[in-house]
């Protein structure tokens, strides 16, 4: 049996428009919005919180205001509405005195609280159309830095949230369904899984919100002061934020017809806000007073794809791995392999940026040096974006790591055993190496746009290691369970490379780097 929870219905609104000259500018108006209905056996303090993050999305964008009701609607009652809206609009019947409750099913609306709504000039009805939290306990694994796995098992709290909402227009339509799926696994407690997979159902309404066009903010150009900067209406009091992006609009005569077409003219983004106007940098465009402007949302995410050269030194020819084992005595085992010279290796990358307010980057990479050995990158960071129209550049500072997996070969066990960890070996062994160098990365790039959701850039920098990790595995020929990993900063490892005795490692990825990348924004 379904069971109708306590309603809030909150009263939210978006812009009406009013006319300056020929560009519009968006004002507040209301917008109803319903509590969620759940036919489920959702806990109530989980209802009120799906209720306060989803009004939370409405009053953070600030271009509603909210208004408190309670009423709540599963699927079939929320169709019932919709029809009877539109007949109360077709009929234009809102303040007829006859107007009377309404029963839809699991709620009765009162008169007067009917005609409110169907005066909004939007409603949302959300719905939980998708429920569970369960306790079970699972398994986990881990590995230690000698690379020996633990395992544990732990009781966990899984909840699965799926939410749709419903909005609905002046006139009763149906315009969109916003509809998301989420799922949370916490050790803490039921509590912390399902809030945690509701505020991810939610978490996509906003950008969804800011792209319905409907909702989306119109105004215009106050004032050019100067090349690449623009005065616009708006700012703080209908939620415009740095980073916000543009499109101007421009309208056209055809001609003797009478009839005007719009074109899209140019870009900006809003570089700073204040109570009632936003200052604007000029990325394509040559706006004048009075033109439209409309927003064109934007995720803030930035997916590159490129590749370079980056500066390595891997030593030449034959190099000896030695190794004095734990047994009384001093026994040196060797094994030898080889790298081929090179200073350069070709460098592919796959990246990912994060837009901040105006200007700031978080930055991250996962990159493959074509190298013997061939290494892995991982980088994170910063970066501040300079704009000078579609031109642009960003100066950034990464942390990066760089690992590799190398086989080194056979060791010849030259004597009875070869004592390791307090493990004695009489066969072989095979050798291998595992490990990361950690560095830092001045970077500087050079960008230019060609659209709003593409970039083209050319980068360099210097890349400069100094803290390498790196352990050495070896594993029985013979029997493949039996292994030990020594650090290879242990005093009983040294190198010899070319006849040259060092202890450290004979691969160095410290030099200059440069390449260039595809930038795709979302």
């Amino acid at each position: 049996m379904k069971r109708l929870f306590w309603v809030v219905l909150a009263i939210a609104g978006f812009s009406g428009l009013s006319f300056g000259a020929d560009a519009e500018v968006s004002k507040k108006s209301e917008v109803a919005i319903f509590g969620v209905y759940s036919s489920y056996n959702m806990p109530s303090a989980a209802v009120a919180y799906f209720d306060d993050q989803m009004i939370g999305v409405f009053n953070d964008l600030k271009r509603f205001k909210v208004i408190g009701f309670q009423y709540r609607m599963d699927v079939a009652s929320a169709e019932k509405f919709i029809k009877k809206i539109k007949d109360l609009k077709k009929e234009a019947i809102l303040n007829d005195k006859n107007l009377i409750d309404e029963d839809f099913g699991v709620v009765v609306i009162p008169a007067v609280d009917l005609e409110k709504m169907a005066n909004s000039f939007f409603i949302a009805i959300p719905i939980i159309s998708g429920w569970s939290v369960e306790k079970l306990q699972i398994e986990k694994k881990s590995k230690d830095l000698k690379g020996n796995t633990t395992s544990k098992w732990v009781w966990v709290h899984k909840a699965s949230v799926n939410v749709s909402i419903r909005l609905i227009d002046a006139e009763g339509n149906l315009v969109d369904i916003y509809s998301r799926e989420a799922k949370y696994e916490s050790e803490t407690g039921e509590q912390d899984a399902y809030q945690h997979a509701i505020k991810d159902a939610v978490w996509g309404l906003t950008f969804f919100l800011r792209n319905m066009d409907a909702f989306k903010i119109k105004t215009k150009v106050l004032e050019v002061p100067g090349p690449g900067t623009l005065y616009m209406e708006l700012g703080k009091d209908m939620g415009v934020e740095p980073g916000y992006e543009f499109i101007i609009e421009k309208s056209s005569a055809l001609g003797a017809t009478g009839k005007t077409i719009k074109m899209d003219a140019g870009l900006i983004r809003v570089e700073s806000i204040g109570a009632d106007y936003s200052i604007g940098k000029v990325i394509f465009g040559s706006p004048i007073a009075n033109d439209q402007l409309i927003e064109a949302p934007m995720m803030g995410g930035r997916l590159m794809i490129g590749g370079g050269v980056s500066m390595v030194d891997i030593k030449a020819g034959n190099v000896f791995l030695l190794y004095n084992d734990d047994s009384p005595g001093t026994d040196w085992f060797s094994n030898t392999f080889s790298f081929p010279a090179q200073t350069l290796a070709p460098h592919i990358e796959l990246s990912y940026e994060l837009e901040v307010g105006y200007a700031l980057l978080l930055r991250s990479q996962i990159g493959l040096y074509v190298a013997n050995p061939i290494a892995l990158n991982l980088d994170l960071g910063v970066g501040y974006e300079l704009y000078m129209g579609p031109f642009s550049i960003v100066p950034s500072l990464d942390i990066t790591a760089i690992g590799n997996f190398t086989d080194l070969g056979t060791m010849k066990n030259t004597s009875v055993y070869i004592t390791i960890n307090d493990q004695n070996y009489y066969s072989d062994l095979n050798v291998s190496m595992m490990g990361i160098t950690v560095g830092v990365k001045p970077g500087l790039s050079f960008n230019f746009q060609f659209s709003q959701g593409f970039k083209l850039r050319i980068f360099g920098g210097y890349n400069l290691t100094f803290l390498p990790f790196y352990s050495i595995t070896f594993k029985d020929v013979t029997d493949e369970n039996r292994t030990s990993t020594e650090n290879l900063s242990d005093p009983n490892f040294k190198f010899l490379v070319n006849g040259t005795e060092q202890t450290t490692l004979p691969i160095n990825y410290s030099g200059a780097f440069g390449g260039l990348e595809l930038m795709f924004r979302f």
